[in-house]
């Protein structure tokens, strides 16, 4: 038994490559330093974001072909009458191979329920998330503007990766929730479910993952959106979130300054927790492409509108009990994000500036996933339920940490940490890899099987009937 199984060659390439998929990974749940940890973080994100998708890319059209061929292939061994040799075989590799896959299809599922504990000193009793949609991190650090010119007044990220699917709100509910859209469950954007053809494992739906607006809510801080779109600020928070959503990048933060300027005193009593989305740069990405200097242009007009928010926030005295997060929701290449290679397009910028902020701090890497979990830290309030992500500790002064946090080990607590954090991005890494690898193998059985049964007709068909060139002279009565 052992002997034959050790001849099959597809079973072997099969069990090797699922062994590379779990080998491949493996480095990143060792970081030796914070560095390291640092940098794995966002490395492990993009192979989770690479495996989702040849995952999501195969699936539904390799399982297509692969019935289609395992039918023709059934045709064909009916008519050599040799199915009952092979059919149960086939059905046991079958049924393994749709267990595994429905298995990667649901795996994601909430790890937390965190409920509501007292509130700690917090760093800052402000934070502005500001996200510049489709805006790429090369792209971004490249070009001229505001925050390039102040960049090393606060701290950012060497690399930061968004999450997959590469698109909006996915990657903007990933942000205020900490956690992956397998979790929070909103895996599109609206403006894709029709475009998405045989992605059938990912649509647009309304989250079911607590997020960092509604926790905050319940802590008495005032929270507000001021996002692109309406339908995306309906998603964040809860009735108690001030929404001031639906405008371009201009209008969206002039409402924010003037909200800012209008609740003066309310910010300073209960704290503030805003988030400003700034669109211009992904439409100017669809309609020039990443590579335009529109987009560039577009770019750092968000930019500076930044450095016009903190300007206001330093003029009213507030720098150092403020924090403002700059990232985006995800990259772009050419003029699209959407179901391109992960690597292409989920790259983004991250900066921070803030009273806490350590400046010219360099991360070595994060992912948006981690945000949430990191203005939890500064408000001094509990993550979300559902959030997976880590605190980026690394960002903040040593002495602010140790005087208000009593931390002053962070070495010892970023290993630690995001070592637990690097353990479930693997597991997802391996399941849908090894998802992947199961389609594959599924399509080249079936081949196989289909090559199989012809070679078998061809070669009875040789015995079975007169050749044409008999068959000619028969009909003309030549000799038999």
């Amino acid at each position: 038994m052992l002997k034959n199984l050790l001849k099959n060659k597809l079973l072997i390439t099969f069990i090797a490559l699922i062994a590379i998929a779990i080998i491949l990974p493996m480095p990143l749940l060792f970081p030796a330093t914070s560095n390291d940890a640092e940098a794995a973080l966002a490395s492990s994100e993009e192979f989770r974001n690479s495996a989702l998708w040849l995952f999501d890319n195969t699936f539904v059209p390799v399982v297509v072909l692969a019935i289609l061929l395992e039918l023709f292939s059934l045709a064909l061994r009916r008519r050599a009458t040799i199915i009952k040799r092979t059919t149960t075989k086939k059905k046991a590799t079958l049924i393994l191979a749709m267990i595994v896959l429905s298995t990667c299809a649901t795996f994601a599922f909430p790890i937390s329920t965190a409920q509501n504990q007292a509130q700690q000193t917090p760093l800052a009793k402000i934070v502005i998330i500001v996200i510049l949609d489709g805006t790429r991190a090369d792209v971004f650090w490249g070009t001229s503007h505001w925050i390039t010119s102040h960049r090393d007044e606060g701290a950012w990220a060497r690399r930061f990766i968004c999450t997959y699917p590469t698109v909006t709100y996915p990657n903007i509910v990933s942000i205020v929730t900490g956690t992956w859209p397998q979790i929070h469950g909103c895996e599109l954007s609206p403006r894709y479910v029709k475009e998405r053809n045989y992605l059938i494992l990912r649509d647009y739906r309304t989250p079911r993952a607590e997020d960092i607006f509604e926790v905050a809510d319940n802590y008495g801080i005032l929270t507000v959106t001021v996002m692109a779109s309406y339908s995306i600020g309906s998603l964040i928070g809860d009735s108690n979130t001030t929404h001031l959503d639906g405008g371009d990048a201009r209008s969206n933060m002039e409402k924010a300054i003037r909200f800012i300027n209008e609740h003066k005193s309310e910010i300073e009593a209960r704290g503030l927790l805003m988030c400003i989305h700034l669109i211009d740069s992904d439409e100017y990405l669809h309609d020039f492409s990443s590579d335009s200097k529109e987009y560039k242009s577009a770019i750092a007009m968000e930019a500076n509108l930044v450095g016009m928010l903190i300007n206001n926030i330093t003029a009213k005295g507030w720098a150092n009990d403020s924090v403002v997060i700059v990232t985006a929701d995800h990259g772009g290449i050419g003029n699209a994000h959407f179901n391109r290679y992960p690597p292409l397009v989920d790259e983004v910028p991250f900066w921070v500036w803030g009273g806490p902020v350590l400046p010219g701090a360099v991360i070595n890497g994060g992912r948006l996933i981690d945000i949430a979990p990191t203005v939890a830290f500064i408000l001094g309030i509990r993550k979300p339920k559902e959030s997976t992500g880590v605190v980026l500790y690394k960002l903040f002064k040593p002495d602010v940490l140790e005087n208000l946090k009593g931390i002053s080990s962070v070495e010892s607590l970023v290993l630690e940490e995001y070592s637990n954090s690097l353990r479930g991005a693997y597991v997802d890494t391996v399941l849908y890899l090894c998802g992947f690898m199961v389609v594959m193998f599924l399509l080249s059985f079936t081949v196989r099987g289909a090559i199989i049964g012809m070679r078998i007709i061809r070669r009875l068909s040789r015995y079975a009937s007169p050749t044409p060139h008999r068959k000619y002279r028969y009909k003309y009565g030549g000799v038999k």
